[in-house]
């Protein structure tokens, strides 16, 4: 089965908001760290891989790290509505 058949699917702002409050639940030390809205991309090799974020701003490693970890996890779970 399609990973992409049991994703919930959220438009941009609502993932937006999914993903900030993640993230600064785990990052609670930064607060000048921000990062763009999801946007779709298109990966052929992993159908989960439909969306990303980018960092706005020159964040710490240790804050895209925390970024990296929560966009991997959370593409498993939502798809972002076209």
């Amino acid at each position: 089965m399609c990973g992409m058949a049991t994703r919930t699917q959220l438009n941009s702002t609502d993932l937006f908001v999914v993903l900030e409050k993640a993230f600064r639940r785990r990052a609670r030390e930064c607060c000048s760290c921000t990062f763009s809205m999801p946007y779709l991309q298109r990966d052929d090799r992993d159908a989960d891989r439909d969306w990303s974020v980018t960092l706005t701003n020159n964040c710490s490693p240790h804050c895209l790290a925390i970024l990296e970890d929560i966009v991997n996890q959370y593409r498993r779970e939502y798809a972002l509505a076209a």
